[in-house]
């Protein structure tokens, strides 16, 4: 399965998923990837859409929680898949947990690039904690619940460069979250992106 290949990999490791393949990741079934480990398929390569990734259950499982599909170790690579969440409209009807595409806490250094990332009505992809993400060449679309809606969510002392996306019908496309008390403050650069005009608030 995915899920045994991806743990047993190693760092260095290509875990490469066929390009027309589909592959449900269940309710409570997060993939964790190691440290070193890149995840890809073959987005655009000869017309290809890439493996799609996808969660459809929102079943009431982790009531009022971050519930993250992906999480990842440092140095890790996620490239040329689709990851489509449960829900892509602007309905305020809300599951019990809040579910996020691509999650790194207290991680550094992951890149996600010439990905397809929607529908995660709560975030797409989510950094809290880490340093050194480079966000770049995505497709990131459709995240944009009323309240919530991120494309790329930026938390505790993290930091990330964000360049050369493609942003349409998010809530909020790059977004920072922290706390100046506690001296817990995230930084980004965003820059060269296509932000289309469609959104449900901020560009």
């Amino acid at each position: 399965s995915l899920k045994t290949a991806i743990e047993n990999a190693n760092y260095g490791d290509i875990v490469y998923i066929t390009d027309n393949l589909q592959i449900e990741i269940p309710a409570l079934g997060t993939l964790t990837i190691p440290d070193g480990v890149t995840l890809a398929s073959g987005r655009g390569r000869n017309g290809s859409l890439g493996a799609l990734l996808y969660l459809d259950d929102i079943g009431q499982y982790v009531n009022y929680q971050w519930y993250p599909t992906i999480t990842t170790g440092n140095d890790v690579q996620i490239t040329g898949l689709r990851l489509r969440g449960p829900d892509g409209s602007t309905s305020l009807d809300y599951a019990y947990y809040y579910p996020i595409g691509i999650f790194q806490d207290n991680r550094q250094n992951l890149e996600v690039h010439n990905c397809e990332v929607y529908n995660w009505y709560w975030m797409a992809i989510n950094l809290r904690n880490s340093t050194g993400a480079n966000i770049h060449h995505n497709y990131i679309h459709n995240n944009q619940k009323p309240g919530a809606g991120y494309g790329v969510g930026n938390g505790w002392n993290s930091s990330s460069e964000v360049r050369y996306n493609i942003f349409n019908y998010n809530r909020h496309s790059i977004a920072a979250n922290g706390d100046a008390v506690n001296n817990n403050l995230p930084s980004y650069t965003a820059e060269y992106n296509l932000v289309l005009p469609c959104a449900n608030g901020h560009r």
